[in-house]
């Protein structure tokens, strides 16, 4: 309805006025990041190399507004794990805590399409005090060292298939290298250009890292949520690395660690695939042995491993597996008088899928631990020490299936000190021929 006039004896007199109202744009629905937890938990340099951090040497920190207005305290990140080693880059992940401005849980997506993202982008100099590390992909480790390498670039991190928990007013947990993670995708930006996938598809792939003598550094953390409706709740925050916040070792002391010599695996027995029972003990003429030492570069020769060996009973080799390490640069004083003694194996894949593992009361695990070792054993004067043996010092048994030919996996010795921590050893890559395990 619009303005009219009326001539009334030659005045002009206003009888009404009407306009088509319009409802007030809706205020963008925003978060605001209360706190960021970082811990340092691992060292290496990619997925194949990672040692875990002991607990009492971890360090943690929680930036927020209050106590440090998002600045890492002194002494608060490390390069390296000790001795300056460019081979123990230190891996710290992180969780962002933050609550919502104008919305609720119920605007998120239902359980299973939620994602959340994060993007790093610094106005600091070439290169920056710390950033996000690639254990995997196609600029990876120490070939790319901390990205962003510039104020012009950024990294982004998108975890997509997420459930409402896994997102609201907290994130997923990001860098844990030691363990598993979400499944993600990350891009690095490179200048004003489109965002390059880096092929890094897990959050367990990629931390935080950091590195010395570089200067102040700024970042801008992004962090961004995703809405019912298709729209993002957005958030940001400045994070500053001083100089004194980054130290050069984490530790003080040397990088003391049990470390592999050889590996050792005869196929004596053959089982069902998901259970050590029954037993049935492979022909003397069909039994194989696999040594993997320096002098073969650490790979299994040629069919010295057995996947199926009764096909129609659906039973494969069952192997003894054992390690011979050094211990001679540790101080026995830091162990009980009995040692418990891990071996760890890991795949660039999953654990699973009839590929390689222990076996024990018909549960597949990566890790096998003997209990009660003599520490004068482990620590005596013939080195390297003959460790434990898998299926004759225990009920284990260790499999493996052809699917692990013509690729890589690791082993690595943990030793449990007094005070219940483990020192762990470096993994040791095993190569596999085409032909390294065979069928009968």
């Amino acid at each position: 309805m619009g303005l009219y006039r009326v001539i009334n004896m030659g005045v002009p007199v206003l009888i009404g006025v009407c306009q088509q109202a319009s409802d007030p744009t809706p205020p963008p629905k925003t978060i605001t990041i209360n706190n960021i937890t970082f811990n340092t938990v691992g060292y290496g340099t990619t997925t194949q190399t990672i040692n875990t951090i002991p607990v009492s040497e971890r360090i943690s920190t929680t930036l927020d507004s209050e106590n440090n207005n998002f600045t890492f305290p002194t002494d608060s990140l490390a390069q390296y794990y000790s001795n300056s080693n460019p081979d123990q880059q230190v891996f710290t992940n992180f969780t962002v805590s933050w609550t919502p401005n104008g919305f609720n849980e119920t605007d998120l997506p239902v359980d299973g399409n939620n994602s959340i993202s994060f993007q790093f982008d610094t106005f600091s100099e070439r290169p920056p005090a710390s950033g996000i590390w690639f254990l995997e992909g196609e600029e990876t480790g120490v070939n790319a060292g901390i990205l962003p390498d510039s104020k012009r670039n950024g990294v982004r991190i998108v975890v997509p298939n997420l459930d409402r928990n896994d997102v609201y007013e907290t994130s997923p947990l990001v860098g844990n290298v030691i363990t598993g993670g979400a499944g993600c995708t990350c891009f690095i930006i490179l200048g004003q250009g489109f965002p390059r996938n880096n092929q890094t598809d897990r959050l367990s792939k990629l931390a935080f890292a950091s590195q010395t003598g570089i200067g102040d550094t700024t970042f801008i953390l992004t962090v961004r949520v995703l809405l019912n409706d298709g729209s993002f709740a957005t958030g940001t925050q400045t994070i500053t690395v001083p100089q004194s916040a980054v130290k050069e070792n984490l530790t003080g002391g040397s990088a003391a660690q049990p470390t592999i010599e050889a590996v050792r695996t005869r196929a004596i027995l053959q089982s069902p695939s998901f259970s050590t029972f029954p037993q049935v003990e492979i022909p003397e003429e069909d039994q194989v042995l696999s040594l993997m030492q320096g002098g073969n570069s650490f790979t299994a020769p040629a069919n010295s491993m057995l996947n199926i060996t009764d096909e129609e009973n659906e039973y494969t080799g069952s192997h003894t597996l054992q390690v011979f390490f050094l211990t001679d640069n540790l101080d026995p004083n830091d162990f009980r008088e009995e040692v418990t003694v891990r071996y760890v194996i890991t795949t660039t894949e999953p654990i699973g899928a009839n590929q390689i593992a222990f076996l024990q009361e018909e549960l597949r695990t990566q890790t096998i631990a003997f209990f009660g070792m003599a520490r004068d054993f482990i620590f005596g004067e013939e080195q390297p020490v003959a460790g434990p043996t898998v299926l004759i010092d225990n009920e284990a048994m260790f499999k493996i299936s052809t699917a692990l030919n013509s690729q890589t996996w690791q082993i690595r010795v943990e030793l449990e000190k007094a005070d219940e921590t483990f020192q762990v050893g470096a993994n040791q890559t095993i190569t596999m021929l085409s032909n390294s395990v065979k069928n009968l």
